[in-house]
């Protein structure tokens, strides 16, 4: 069980035991426990069963009472599961804009810094984070390292970059339109969870979207030039192999000193990493503050 879990994450993890062992209706029981309720946890085989007993249109009612500090990113993949049940395919589209909803570039070195040396410096900045752990325990790495530890107190080079993804954000906020659903889901005080990923060889992460958190984000630090998807990023999954959906796939090849913004609820992965030289990023999550989330 993770770490600081809620009564209602202990919830859902109860419904996704019960439909394993296959006591379904044990199951539907303890969904009908947390019906009508707004902060409600459903993903997964949890959000399959709540979809076929209650119905998308009752779901899409209590998300509508659901604050959005709470838990954006996993409220957006219910209201997309739900509109594209029923039909509103429209709908379904405004959210998964992945032509505008999707930012890559080449981040600017902060002033006084030459992109390769800012680069080399981030690179140190990175190995020397405590608290990489490998392939943790309820998180999409395999086949690698990530570092839990804020680098609040890092040195200059890895503040500096925090400061440019802060700006990055902004910028992202301000160029939506006004009446696009992802600007309205912003957090009123966001802040950052930041984060350091190593891929080994054949290390790659799982599918997943970031329940948490508004906007998410990857910086690359080294990757590799080896064949012309090698080690990418994969935004617009969908939630099971088997569905098909009204937009197409964006694969993003990792190179260094690329920025790359999307909505937390967009299902993503990355293919293997294909060279011995490890795949380092740098990623984080706009989420609301504690205090406002809390």
């Amino acid at each position: 069980i993770p770490e600081g879990s809620s009564d209602a994450d202990l919830r859902q993890l109860r419904i996704e035991t019960l439909i394993v062992a296959g006591q379904i209706e044990l199951a539907k029981a303890e969904l009908e426990l947390v019906r009508n309720q707004p902060n409600l946890r459903l993903a997964g085989t949890a959000l399959d069963l709540a979809l076929e007993q209650w119905g998308a249109a009752e779901i899409l009612s209590l998300l509508d009472r659901r604050a959005k500090e709470d838990r954006p990113g996993e409220t957006c993949e219910m209201r997309l599961a739900c509109l594209l049940l029923l039909g509103r395919t429209s709908d379904a589209a405004a959210m998964v804009d992945l032509d505008h909803h999707i930012s890559e570039t080449m981040l600017a070195p902060p002033p006084d810094w030459e992109q390769a040396r800012f680069i080399e410096a981030l690179r140190t900045d990175t190995a020397q984070l405590e608290g990489f752990e490998r392939d943790p325990a309820h998180y999409s790495t395999v086949g690698g390292q990530q570092s839990f530890c804020e680098p609040s107190n890092s040195p200059v080079a890895m503040n500096a970059l925090v400061d440019q993804f802060r700006y990055a954000v902004e910028r992202y906020w301000e160029a939506l339109p006004a009446d696009d659903p992802i600007r309205a889901g912003r957090p009123d005080n966001p802040d950052l969870d930041v984060w350091a990923v190593a891929l080994d060889r054949s290390g790659y992460h799982r599918h997943h979207i970031h329940a948490g958190a508004w906007l998410s984000g990857v910086y690359y630090l080294a990757s590799t030039q080896a064949g012309h998807d090698a080690g990418a990023l994969r935004i617009g999954l969908p939630r099971y192999k088997s569905e098909t959906m009204p937009w197409n796939i964006r694969s993003i090849v990792p190179k260094p000193g690329k920025l790359v913004l999307f909505p937390s609820f967009l299902r993503h992965d990355t293919l293997p990493h294909p060279a011995d030289q490890p795949r380092v990023s740098i990623s984080f999550d706009v989420v609301p503050s504690p205090v406002q989330a809390g």
